[in-house]
């Protein structure tokens, strides 16, 4: 359900995904690699200024084993859900977004929020009156971080 398996390029360290190995040869694991994973909450619907059209200004942040911020690599799927109370509906509109790509993971990273910055654009008439972003990631070294959900406001 969630993606393909991962390619080790383009993010690991010299001995694999998060790992590093010292002068005596042991292999430790980069303490930063990410370990949960959440919509921001500065996530919300915007207006594109020059179409009109409504698009889900999608905050994602990545937290280390000590609950710090960090940038993560791996691949992300953005999932829009619609939410009619107490009914949750399969996925309406999907985005995928690789973060293994050194190139889409600084273009994408906001220093200023410390957040992945992504403009979703659905399709005219696709999202739905209540709608809910949900992401996934799977890790570059194979491991799936938590799921998150997220209700976004029409407002």
């Amino acid at each position: 359900m969630l993606l393909a398996a991962c390619s080790l390029a383009g993010c690991a360290g010299p001995d694999g995904a998060g790992g590093t190995r010292t002068r005596t040869g042991e292999t430790v694991g980069w303490p930063y690699w990410p370990t949960s994973m959440s919509i921001h909450p500065l996530t919300r619907l915007v207006t594109h200024a020059d179409s009109g059209r409504t698009l889900i200004e999608a905050r994602i942040e990545f937290l280390d084993r000590d609950g710090h911020t960090t940038r993560a690599c791996g691949q992300l799927r953005l999932d829009v859900h619609d939410f009619s109370g107490d009914f949750l509906s399969g996925s309406i509109a999907s985005w995928e977004m690789d973060l293994r790509d050194p190139v889409t993971n600084r273009r994408r990273y906001d220093d200023v929020t410390r957040t992945y910055l992504f403009l979703l654009e659905p399709k005219v008439g696709q999202l739905p009156e209540k709608p809910e972003l949900r992401a996934y990631f799977l890790s570059a070294d194979g491991r799936p971080l938590n799921e998150d959900k997220l209700r976004l406001r029409t407002e």
